[in-house]
């Protein structure tokens, strides 16, 4: 249930987002015109287009992957909660090894989260035509689709961290490096941070995909960071004294 929520929480936002876009344009776009400090928080967030509408909906889908990460921290406040609070018990009492059960809960999360992807995907393609809003379709898929491995990022660390923190402070580990991200990646260009610090966040590595597309090389160090955090996750939980 928690994941029908969510999807339509992502699924709807993006879908208000081209449905309103339209609406806005005339009211917002000579406001954008004349707001020096309007146009360079909608670059910044967008990617640097100067478009007005292209501006707002790259703006309001670079920060569409704030959803799933924040979904996915639910997820790792479950988990800790379950392992610190013995509920792992039963299910490690049964012949199956510790990698199996902590790997099993991941890929119910990875299901969960492309659930969440694709009614992001079918939602924001239903209002583009319903309201005439033109999108490139690769466009759309690569910056729906591409919230996933954003989303499994932080529940990979999320679960590498609960090897050693216990639930409130996991939880609220990769609640402050989500915070952190959003920062260097929103605020940071506007305090002239240097390249290095803005290659921290995520939303670096995800980019504004519904204008520019997804870029692989990027999206594969998400991909590799999260898998190193998975595996290493997994070595640590096979190892550690579950709390009983």
């Amino acid at each position: 249930m928690p994941t029908l929520w969510w999807a339509l929480l992502v699924a709807g936002w993006a879908g208000w987002i081209v449905v309103v876009v339209k609406q806005i344009e005339a009211k917002l776009g000579t406001l954008y015109a004349g707001s020096p400090v309007l146009q360079d928080l909608l670059k910044n967030l967008s990617g640097g287009n100067s478009d007005f509408n292209a501006s707002f909906l790259g703006a309001m889908f670079g920060i569409l992957p704030i959803f799933l990460m924040a979904f996915a921290v639910t997820q790792v406040n479950r988990w800790a909660s379950d392992e610190s609070d013995g509920r792992l018990d039963l299910v490690l009492s049964a012949p199956r090894s510790r990698a199996r059960v902590l790997l099993g809960r991941f890929a119910a999360l990875s299901t969960a989260a492309a659930v969440i992807g694709l009614a992001a995907l079918v939602a924001t393609l239903v209002a583009s035509s319903a309201s005439g809003v033109t999108l490139n379709t690769a466009n759309v898929v690569a910056a729906t689709l591409g919230l996933i491995p954003m989303g499994l990022l932080v529940a990979a660390i999320g679960f590498l961290a609960a090897g050693w923190l216990r639930t409130a402070a996991d939880t609220g580990l990769v609640s402050f490096l989500l915070a952190a991200w959003f920062f260097i990646s929103f605020v940071g260009p506007e305090l002239k941070l240097p390249e290095a610090t803005l290659r921290l966040s995520a939303f670096y590595y995800y980019g504004t995909p519904l204008l520019h597309g997804l870029q692989v090389a990027n999206m594969a160090v998400v991909v590799a960071v999260g898998a190193i955090a998975l595996v290493l996750g997994t070595l640590r939980f096979s190892r550690k004294d579950i709390a009983v």
